[in-house]
């Protein structure tokens, strides 16, 4: 079967935007839980990140943080602030500039999990991640072109913004890493690192044709030790992980192109559509036809 070259997105988090706006005076958002992580990125000025049964956590221009596993929490200008729920919030303050000079800039938004997101690096990532803005420069470089992206309306920004914000996701689990670093051993580093070689290529190529031996190969592990290692690390055996991953990403494809189904099918591996019809419906619960339904049915409200 002839395989892809490419697929139309950077699949490794989908990013989206819920707020951006330089606020002052008092001011206070609460954001419940959700599948999937939030992080506030601090541009200017301060505020303050506080959940429950956590220390409160002040943020400094250039700092992020991330809320890894989608937990309840507040933002806000001062700790035991006064704070609004998020959709009453957002259509106060979403957008606004304030032109005092001791306003907080703040950009805040969340990861979801349908494009493919590692949700194995979440659930090893604590609830809380605070990274000050001198950690990374690479994280600083990207996180100032997406302010720079953020101010403008042109052509091609929002997709800009969403690779920034994949990209920025990557850095951010690899400082964690960095930190993590130094409390394991050489083994399990090296055990985590076959891993992720393995978790990449699945990433990076999805519609090629994987086995398990090719997998390991890449790996540099045997079949065995690669089957038992990635299922312990990862909490699936590779076959279905690679099955879900592709399943997120023609999900995506069905609500966000004008492809058709077994178009789709190909690019992510398959090489009939009635078995990825079947695949689809085992993963999501829905065929591909239900799901491309959905999306011309909340077009026409």
């Amino acid at each position: 079967m002839e395989q892809p070259d490419t697929l139309p997105y950077p699949f490794v988090a989908q990013g989206v935007i819920l707020l951006q706006a330089r606020i002052n005076g008092e001011w206070g958002v609460t954001l419940p839980q959700r599948n999937g992580a939030f992080f506030h990125f601090c541009l200017e000025g301060c505020a303050y990140v506080s959940a429950e049964g956590q220390p409160d956590v002040r943020l400094e221009a250039g700092d992020i943080m991330l809320v890894a596993q989608g937990a309840p929490h507040v933002v806000t200008h001062k700790v035991g602030g006064h704070t609004l729920p998020v959709q009453a919030f957002l259509s106060q303050v979403n957008g606004k500039i304030s032109p005092a000079r001791d306003a907080t800039s703040i950009v805040c938004g969340f990861f979801g999990p349908d494009s493919g997101l590692l949700l194995t690096a979440l659930e090893n990532l604590p609830s809380f991640v605070h990274l000050e803005a001198c950690n990374s420069v690479p994280i600083a470089e990207n996180l100032k072109q997406l302010r720079e992206e953020l101010r403008r309306s042109e052509f091609g920004s929002q997709h800009m913004i969403r690779h920034l914000l994949s990209t920025i996701f990557i850095y951010i689990l690899r400082e964690w890493e960095k930190l993590r670093d130094e409390s394991v051993n050489a083994l399990s580093l090296a055990q985590r690192r076959q891993v992720a070689i393995a978790l990449a290529c699945i990433h990076e190529r999805p519609f090629y044709r994987w086995t398990l031996e090719g997998l390991a190969m890449e790996a540099g592990l045997s079949r065995t030790m690669f089957a038992q290692l990635f299922s312990t690390s990862v909490g699936e055996p590779p076959h279905a992980y690679l099955t879900r991953f592709r399943m997120g990403l023609a999900t995506q494809m069905l609500k966000d192109t004008e492809e058709s189904i077994s178009e789709i099918a190909r690019r992510i591996g398959y090489s009939s559509q009635y078995s990825f019809s079947k695949a689809f419906k085992q993963v999501r619960g829905l065929t591909p036809g239900q799901v491309r339904g959905q999306r011309s049915a909340a077009r026409a409200l």
